[in-house]
């Protein structure tokens, strides 16, 4: 990794403004205000979900439809936004094209406005009701939780209901209040109103479960090591292991050591691993450096999770070979994340490469986003241009800047890049949050 002028160019090439585009940064923004974003790329933006993760990354319609009306767009584009509404392709991209229609009848727009309606109404995605409904409940309140109570009810014959569905009541509750909900969703003759309601009544009045999980189960339940050792439950990926062995008795850990040591199987040893990859080792073993150096991808990958929640000489002395044998081996910041030292910062911008692919990218800016947390007085000056400038990952970004900003590491434009990102979080990266204030 090299240093590079970060700073948002005055003269943007094609290829700047499609970068800035898809990861959500706020020049992006800024050029538009400019004048100077071209139109083609920020309409393909609009078209096309660019998000890395739509997981974890707030949505863009809002912020695309700003930079549409900064240009003076808004004849230009309503055309395709209507076309792409009118026959979807996917979910990903429909959620967008209804966030950015309700902008368009939100300011008038008959047209869009009743597509909407009717993208809602047909119910395109069966597994993704939830699209484009909020904002017709935004639009057309009470007449649109008719419909979508009624659409919702009269599209499962049982009616289990789910996390979407507590999202049209929320919805409503916010623009109509719940007194008026409640009194719509009581007297209701419509079908699917009807099962609607009723799924409604029946969840409202059900106990939540707050042990259903396998992570949550208690930990004082020991586990059976023969099954857990078993070849044959490798269908069993294991990944609930995280959480058990996290909030585990250390008495619990050290059978699951001593037979692991003594395991040949591969894949046995990579799910079994998992025990200890949100938690601190009862012991740092020579044994989990030979795992970290196995010739198994999956087995090497979760040795060095493990290991990288211990601050330990063995692990930095791991470390720091890696970085002389591979500089593509992203994992070694993982190993460093509690074992910096000053001078590491250097090391990791001579040593460490860039990934191409942007999952393996995104996995080592987090890592190197986490080292930087955890050692405050690491020089950030550097890495954390890198973290915040590179990563695919809007919500890496805004830690990364909030962090850069709480340590004065954060340059100018910078902060003033952040107020116009498509994160709303990064508005105001450099006001300090209620914990900084009471430090």
């Amino acid at each position: 990794m090299y240093p590079e002028n970060f700073s948002p160019p005055d003269s943007p090439t094609l290829e700047q403004q499609r970068d800035a585009l898809q990861k959500g940064l706020g020049r992006a923004f800024q050029w538009a205000g400019m004048g100077i974003l071209d139109p083609d790329s920020l309409l393909k933006a609009c078209l096309t979900d660019q998000r890395y993760d739509r997981e974890c990354e707030s949505s863009r319609g809002e912020w695309l439809w700003t930079m549409i009306a900064k240009m003076g767009m808004t004849q230009k584009f309503r055309g395709p936004i209507l076309l792409a509404l009118k026959s979807p392709e996917n979910d990903r991209n429909a959620a967008q094209h209804c966030e950015i229609a309700y902008h368009f009848a939100r300011h008038g727009d008959v047209h869009l406005r009743r597509q909407l309606h009717d993208f809602v109404s047909h119910r395109h995605f069966p597994s993704s009701l939830w699209i484009g409904e909020s904002e017709l409940i935004d639009l057309e309140g009470e007449a649109a939780l008719r419909l979508i109570a009624s659409g919702r009810g009269k599209q499962r014959e049982s009616y289990d209901w789910d996390w979407d569905d507590d999202q049209v009541i929320q919805r409503a509750v916010d623009n109509l209040g719940e007194a008026r909900v409640r009194e719509i969703l009581t007297d209701v003759t419509d079908p699917g109103m009807v099962r609607f309601a009723a799924a409604w009544k029946q969840k409202a009045n059900l106990p939540t479960d707050d042990n259903s999980s396998r992570a949550t189960r208690a930990v004082s339940e020991p586990l059976d090591l023969d099954t857990l050792f078993s070849p044959h439950n490798l269908t069993d990926n294991g990944y609930w292991l995280r959480g058990w062995g996290m909030r585990a008795e250390e008495s619990s850990l050290h059978p699951i050591l001593k037979r692991l040591w003594r395991e040949q199987n591969p894949a046995v040893i990579a799910k079994v691993l998992r025990t200890f990859s949100n938690r601190e080792l009862p012991q740092v073993d020579a044994r989990l450096i030979a795992f970290a150096n196995h010739g198994d991808a999956e087995v090497r990958r979760w040795a060095i999770r493990a290991l990288g929640q211990n601050s330990h000489p063995l692990v930095r002395r791991l470390a720091l070979q890696k970085l002389e044998i591979d500089r593509t081996d992203g994992a070694v910041v993982k190993l460093l994340v509690r074992n910096f030292e000053s001078g590491d910062e250097q090391r990791l911008l001579d040593q460490v490469d860039l990934p191409l692919d942007p999952c393996d990218r995104h996995g080592l800016l987090m890592d190197l986003l986490a080292l930087l947390e955890t050692n405050e007085s690491a020089d950030s000056s550097e890495l954390g241009l890198i973290v915040y400038f590179h990563t695919p990952c809007q919500s890496c970004r805004y830690w990364m800047a909030r962090l850069l900003c709480r340590v004065n590491n954060a340059p100018a434009w910078l902060v003033d890049e952040c107020r116009g990102d498509a994160n709303e979080d990064c508005h105001t990266v450099d006001m300090p949050d209620q914990s900084d204030e009471e430090t």
